[in-house]
């Protein structure tokens, strides 16, 4: 933070504990975290290691994350990145309904328009675009346009 960076992103697939998470919102801030709720084929990524239970579903862990303080959360499933097989629009809801006051950040699958779209009506407030702009099925046009939906 001291070097200029915005945000800080904390990924699930290396987060010990939510507790740590919490200690990282107290030192730099609720609007500077980004928790990166990681999953693969809808289930979450957790490490060996780590105190979080890999039984856990996604809205326990967002409910773990808003505890901890975030005040952003990024659902990405890694399963469907570079894909193009689409956006998981059910888990994305369940999230929505489980911490409605969220900055809701979506990735994994988004193949075009007709995705940015799902992703408004299922409570995103924006979305990771990878293979969709390197392919041309989302250019500056939708990006802009979206930023209406």
């Amino acid at each position: 933070m001291e070097r200029g960076a915005a945000r800080v992103i904390v990924g699930l697939e290396t987060l010990p504990s939510f507790d740590l998470l919490a200690e990282i919102c107290e030192a730099v801030g609720r609007d500077r975290v980004a928790f990166s709720l990681d999953l693969r084929d809808g289930q979450p990524i957790v490490m060996n290691t780590a105190d979080i239970s890999a039984g856990q579903n996604v809205e326990t862990m967002t409910l773990n994350a808003v505890v901890a303080g975030v005040g952003t959360l990024i659902v990405i499933d890694l399963a469907r990145v570079g894909t193009s097989n689409g956006v998981d629009a059910a888990t994305l809801g369940r999230v929505r309904a489980s911490a409605p006051e969220l900055t809701l950040i979506a990735g994994g699958g988004v193949r075009g328009w007709d995705d940015l779209v799902g992703l408004a009506k299922a409570g995103c407030n924006g979305a990771l675009l990878g293979t969709a702009v390197h392919n041309g099925s989302i250019g500056a046009d939708e990006i802009t346009a979206a930023r209406d939906l």
